[in-house]
């Protein structure tokens, strides 16, 4: 399925291209998984992303993908490796799959998912999510169009970093942070 008709089918998609190389790259060094036990990565699309966090994760390590449009789900479940869990569900529900899936408190959530879309209190919301779910000194890593959360970001965690990548369609700026 294109992004396109995935974002005429699924309103919170929010992108007609998948991520770059470039950005894969960014996120993957800002989420900083090589020694991570459990990675969340929220709104995964097609997997671009999720492939570069496998690639960086150790071997005993696991990657948690909830990907909220099930036009994504087939190419997520093509790919082949065993410490992955894709599940088609909610990021709200983040706490509950990580219950099901019986795995620990993340080490890095990585999220992919339009803030810009959301209402203020739905992102207040996602936000909460993630503190949750991440070990305390976890990292939460979110690829947007602007740098605007950065104050909620501030509220909620630590040592909010900035940096913009703009060898993607679209540009997107990459927020890090520690809970």
């Amino acid at each position: 399925m294109s992004y396109l008709a995935a974002l005429l089918h699924e309103p919170a998609v929010a992108s007609l291209t998948p991520s770059s190389r470039y950005l894969a790259e960014r996120v993957v060094e800002a989420a900083a998984p090589r020694g991570a036990g459990l990675v969340v990565e929220l709104g995964p699309g097609e997997g671009v992303i999720t492939r570069r966090l496998l690639r960086a994760l150790p071997p005993a390590g696991r990657l948690l993908s909830v990907e909220l449009s099930a036009d994504f789900m087939p190419a997520l479940r093509r790919i082949r490796d065993p410490r992955l869990n894709a599940v088609h569900g909610d990021a709200l529900d983040l706490l509950g799959h990580m219950a099901r899936a019986r795995l620990p408190r993340a080490d890095a959530v990585v999220s992919g998912i339009p803030m810009s879309l959301l209402t203020p209190a739905g992102r207040r919301r996602v936000l909460g999510v993630v503190r949750r779910a991440l070990k305390p000194g976890g990292r939460f890593v979110l690829y947007q169009l602007t740098p605007q959360l950065i104050p909620l970001l501030e509220r909620g965690f630590r040592g909010v970093e900035v940096r913009f990548e703009w060898r993607n369609l679209p540009p997107l700026f990459v927020l890090s942070c520690r809970r």
